[in-house]
């Protein structure tokens, strides 16, 4: 809000602003009678705001409008400033009010957050290859998820990192907690966002 003590119009003002002012907004809105100068450049700081400027170019191209006018513009572009900051204070405070409800709705901290995690789809899982523990020559004795000794006739998953697991304990892993190797966390398979 520092630029309404700036009284130097001529250096931000914008030339479409400025053009909608004296060519759009005055010609229309003169044919309305206003009681107060307040009523009236409220109603052309709405339009221009409507119509998408910034507050400080509506602030600098009235400034240089109402000099092509008149030479005593200090008492209109006071009421200017007035609306402006009273503009500009309503819009902090409903922005402060938005954060305080953001805030009570969604406290601060991981308590209300989850992470979304990245699983392996069954169609993909299936085409994981399985073999019998039997049927492998391995220094591997145990599943790394449950923690069980593999026995003779356990179907296993032996995954591209080379890890083995049992194959129900790894397709939950992969479908339930993340697409990754429970040891050294490489990549086993295509994965996607498990919500």
């Amino acid at each position: 809000m520092d630029y309404l003590d700036n009284t130097d119009y001529f250096v931000n003002y914008n030339e479409y602003c400025l053009h909608t002012i004296t060519n759009v907004i005055v010609p229309y809105i003169s044919q309305f009678e206003f009681y107060s100068s307040q009523n009236h450049y409220s109603r052309i700081i709405q339009v221009l705001l409507e119509a998408d400027y910034s507050y400080e170019e509506i602030y600098y191209s009235l400034g240089v409008y109402l000099l092509s006018q008149s030479d005593e513009i200090e008492e209109d572009m006071n009421v200017i400033r007035t609306i402006l900051y009273g503009l500009q204070r309503s819009e902090m405070n409903v922005v402060n009010q938005v954060m305080n409800l953001m805030n009570l709705i969604l406290p601060v901290g991981d308590q209300n957050f989850v992470d979304i995690p990245l699983t392996v789809s069954k169609e993909v899982l299936d085409k994981l290859p399985e073999v019998c523990f039997s049927e492998l020559k391995t220094d591997e004795k145990s599943c790394s998820i449950c923690m069980d000794d593999f026995e003779p006739q356990s179907i296993l998953r032996k995954i591209s990192c080379s890890h083995l697991f049992h194959k129900n304990c790894l397709d939950k892993w992969l479908t339930e907690n993340s697409y990754k190797c429970p040891i050294c966390r490489s990549s086993v398979a295509e994965h996607h966002a498990n919500i």
